[in-house]
């Protein structure tokens, strides 16, 4: 579930063995903070066009990748 978190946060898509902490995503249709099973990854979104901004992943509660636009 990580390896798949982790490769599609790479390539700047959004997690999807995970759940929203705090149960809804902001307005932008997927800013949030995602939580796994020992992993957390950060998303920010772009409005216009709207895609992925970037992507932080923490495991055990140490940041082990960030990735840009």
């Amino acid at each position: 579930m990580f390896s798949t978190d982790y490769i599609r946060g790479s390539i700047l898509k959004p997690p999807v063995f995970t759940y929203i902490i705090g149960g809804a995503t902001a307005d932008d249709g997927g800013s949030g903070t995602y939580q796994g099973l020992g992993y957390k990854i950060d998303v920010k979104m772009k409005l216009e066009p709207r895609r992925v901004a970037y992507v932080k992943i923490y495991m055990f509660g140490k940041e082990i990748a960030t990735f840009y636009e």
